[in-house]
């Protein structure tokens, strides 16, 4: 049965590791959990990878996770694009359109 340990301290071991659901780095303050390896073991006791307890007890959270991820970089590209920041969505189709237009 999966359950939630205590929030990360910095010096716990399992900083950094990478959660097992989404990916993303495990962080001081976050509450993980563990996730069973599928095939390993005898039944009662199995290897086991980290996981945030979010990733695993919220529904579509990794996922939510992954695609928050996409965005910022998405994000980062248009600053790339136009550095002094765009004010409005016309301004931000209008550099992805030059962009596409100096592309081809």
């Amino acid at each position: 049965m999966t359950r939630p340990f205590d929030p990360l301290r910095a010096d716990h071991p399992m900083v950094g590791a990478p959660c097992a659901l989404c990916g993303e780095p495990m962080r001081v303050g976050e509450r993980p959990t563990l996730i069973a390896i599928p095939g390993t073991g005898d039944g009662r006791i199995a290897e086991a990878a980290p996981a945030h307890w979010t990733c695993h007890s919220v529904p579509g959270h990794a996922e939510l996770r992954r695609v928050a991820e996409a965005a910022q970089l998405l994000l980062a590209e248009v600053d790339e694009l136009h550095p002094a920041g765009l004010s409005s969505t016309w301004q931000m189709r209008e550099a992805l359109a030059a962009h596409d237009d100096r592309s081809e």
